[in-house]
């Protein structure tokens, strides 16, 4: 049964993500959060006035991991323009 809201929790997401918060303590919340799932939480730069981070599983040199933290620090650096 699907929430008033529309979140299914059966639905899968498809990891790597990139998250933003406003406060980097938040990435130890969330790494917390996940500890038991086998999911990661790695802050990966600063885009004012947002911390970015991705959530992925594996290695962050894996393929799918290392070209979305490469596409975080393009944009940080186009923003530091």
């Amino acid at each position: 049964m699907k929430d008033p809201m529309g979140y299914d929790p059966m639905s899968k997401v498809k990891l790597p993500q990139r998250v933003s918060v406003s406060d980097y303590h938040e990435f130890d919340s969330l790494q917390d959060y996940l500890s038991n799932t086998g999911i990661k939480v790695k802050e990966v730069g600063f885009i004012a006035p947002e911390y970015i981070g991705i959530i992925y599983v594996g290695r962050l040199k894996d393929p799918a991991n290392a070209k979305l933290i490469s596409q975080i620090k393009k944009a940080e650096r186009e923003d530091d323009e």
